[in-house]
């Protein structure tokens, strides 16, 4: 979690920070963090803007700058629209790619919809999370997960890019339907997965500035 989570005064720039620590988990193929002892580990070197262990094994110049913006302190951290102007994510004419290729540690599934060509399809453990590529504000969003009673329940809701996070809509539902701490961490993860796909699928369709 971004370190001002830890203080309770946070905005949508966690999603950032999340952002660049699922970057990492992808290109490292190791949970960020994994070197510390326990949760008080963690929270200390968080709390102090220690950087994970893993961040520094990341070689290519390019990538290790790109995720070092995500988690930079929130002063300094770049917004959504800035990173967009990365050079990282800008596209290289000399490599052949379909628009959309994606592939996530831990997100065990990322398919297209075959009924709605415009939607994808997203999977990790009990939990599935669809939405659809849509040119709209705010997107719309179903989820199904495992209830608390051994079933399964559904809901469908709207994700407003310029007021929600990830987490915050995963914090919300996870009380909403008294879901354990975990199912938070999953639903955050499913939710930054989504909007990674979406801003490539935009970015093909429409030429940013």
């Amino acid at each position: 979690m971004a370190p001002e989570l830890y203080t309770g005064n946070y905005n949508e720039l966690v999603d950032i920070y999340a952002f660049g620590m699922c970057m990492l988990e992808m290109v490292t193929c190791e949970y960020p963090y994994s070197e510390c002892q326990g949760m008080g580990h963690i929270f200390k070197n968080v709390s102090q803007d220690k950087k994970p262990a893993a961040l520094y094994k990341v070689k290519d110049v390019e990538v290790r700058s790109f995720i070092e913006d995500c988690l930079a302190p929130v002063a300094e951290r770049l917004s959504a629209s800035e990173l967009l102007k990365s050079p990282f994510l800008q596209k290289d004419e000399s490599i052949s790619v379909p628009p959309i290729s994606v592939s996530l540690v831990e997100i065990e599934n990322v398919t297209r919809d075959d009924e709605h060509s415009d939607s994808f399809v997203f999977r990790k453990g009990e939990f599935l999370l669809k939405g659809n590529m849509e040119f709209t504000n705010p997107v719309h969003l179903w989820l199904r997960f495992p209830d608390p009673y051994g079933g399964f329940k559904t809901a469908e809701f709207p994700l407003d890019e310029a007021k929600d996070t990830g987490l915050s809509v995963a914090m919300e539902m996870a009380e909403q339907f008294e879901l354990p701490q975990g199912s938070i961490e999953i639903i955050t993860e499913l939710i930054g997965a989504f909007l990674l796909v979406l801003i490539r699928y935009w970015r093909s369709c429409v030429a940013m500035p």
